[in-house]
């Protein structure tokens, strides 16, 4: 098949997409829509995982010390839960993303309007196969639910997929995307996020320009069909990693590359796609800084899990002037100082969000801890302390 050409700096190509999983005498995709109503970006709950992603709590954001419920999603395989991925649309719907060891993995989409979260569906990929990692990561707006699947192997080993799910008929089987130019190991899929039109698709370890660079594919949700565009970063570089992570606030959108060298993050805005990004960098060689990483209408926070001898810190960017230095948010000492070494915290390992006025970040030891966004000096709560290996931190 015909390969796209190599484009960096910023620029842009058609990539090309490919889709299956719908009837062939159907349209690809839905007919253009008017743009939605507006709808609530802010955050009512807040759900974790924790002890490797076994246990899932949810608690509602403004009683944080109080007794959380419980979320214990049905086990198709004994002892192959690992919930890992949560993505909300902010107006009751709570999806959990459970990649499993032994099988493809698996979905569950919650009603959480009331006060306890109800189980409505429970998918698996059509074509899964053991080991496809399918919901390592999730998005969702008003019309589509898109679930990654990068060790899917369509196109060789480990190429992955993407799953499009519509929401007005979530159990009708879904359109899949993988890259025109997909090749083993590119991990496409890996994160996946929507803005007003588009979905981007983080696939961390093509060789656009460099070995394992990493890239990001842009669809048009109105027409999936069409030509996807693919994004490189500036400066392209030996395992990189961009698109590891991928996080969007409207249409500005955050991209993760944590790489062997110096971690970054790219700021797109999806309605100009040719300038280049804005580049974020703290020039933190091996400290997993862009791993995981949120935004919000006011800030970008992401971790360096590894700074600091693996104590780990946070580093939050002001939207409204992303050249002005970060701050820089660490464990508290006092919970440092109980600790045998203070490499045991790996404060941001397991992840961070940002809601409207709040950040919460995981860790290995010591919990999860969540701060007011003006006041990041010290936690406002720390949720199950001493908690073992946080596996997701999510404002739903």
């Amino acid at each position: 098949k015909e390969m796209a050409t190599k484009i960096t700096s910023g620029s842009i190509f058609s990539a090309g997409a490919v889709v299956t999983g719908v009837d062939a005498d159907a349209p690809p995709s839905p007919e253009p829509e008017p743009a939605p109503a507006p709808v609530s970006t802010s955050a009512s709950n807040l759900v974790v995982s924790v002890n490797g992603g076994a246990d899932v709590y949810f608690y509602d954001i403004d009683n944080l010390s109080g007794t959380p419920t419980y979320i214990d999603p049905p086990q198709s395989t004994s002892n192959d839960q690992w919930l890992y991925t949560a993505t909300s649309d902010y107006n009751g719907t709570l999806v959990l993303g459970d990649i499993h060891i032994y099988t493809a993995g698996e979905i569950f989409i919650y009603d959480v309007s009331g006060s306890t979260p109800v189980l409505q569906h429970q998918l698996t990929p059509f074509d899964g196969s053991s080991g496809d990692y399918y919901s390592y990561d999730i998005a969702i707006n008003d019309r589509f639910i898109a679930v990654g699947s990068p060790r899917d192997d369509d196109d060789g080993s480990f190429s992955g997929s993407v799953y499009v799910y519509d929401r007005n008929d979530i159990t009708a089987q879904p359109i899949k995307l993988t890259a025109e130019n997909a090749e083993s190991g590119d991990r496409f899929g890996r994160s996946v996020t929507f803005t007003t039109d588009k979905l981007f698709v983080g696939a961390y370890i093509t060789d656009e320009g460099a070995t394992d660079t990493g890239s990001i594919y842009v669809y048009d949700i109105n027409d999936f069909s069409a030509q996807a565009i693919e994004l490189v970063p500036p400066n392209p570089s030996y395992r990189k990693f961009t698109g590891y992570s991928i996080d969007s606030f409207g249409d500005i959108v955050v991209v993760g590359s944590y790489g062997i060298q110096d971690g970054s993050l790219y700021v797109y805005d999806a309605t100009n796609l040719s300038s280049d990004p804005v580049h974020l960098t703290e020039n933190l060689s091996g400290k997993r800084y862009g791993e995981y990483i949120s935004i919000s209408q006011t800030h970008i926070a992401t971790t360096a899990y590894k700074h600091n001898n693996n104590e780990g810190a946070v580093f939050v960017y002001d939207r409204s002037d992303l050249s002005a230095p970060a701050i820089e948010v660490t464990a508290p000492q006092s919970d440092l100082n109980a600790l045998e070494s203070y490499e045991n915290m790996v404060f941001g390992l397991g992840g961070v969000d940002l809601s409207e006025n709040k950040l919460a970040v995981g860790s290995v030891l010591g919990g999860i801890y969540v701060y007011d966004i003006n006041n990041l000096s010290s936690p406002s709560n720390t949720l199950l302390n001493n908690t073992q290996s946080t596996r997701l931190v999510k404002f739903v």
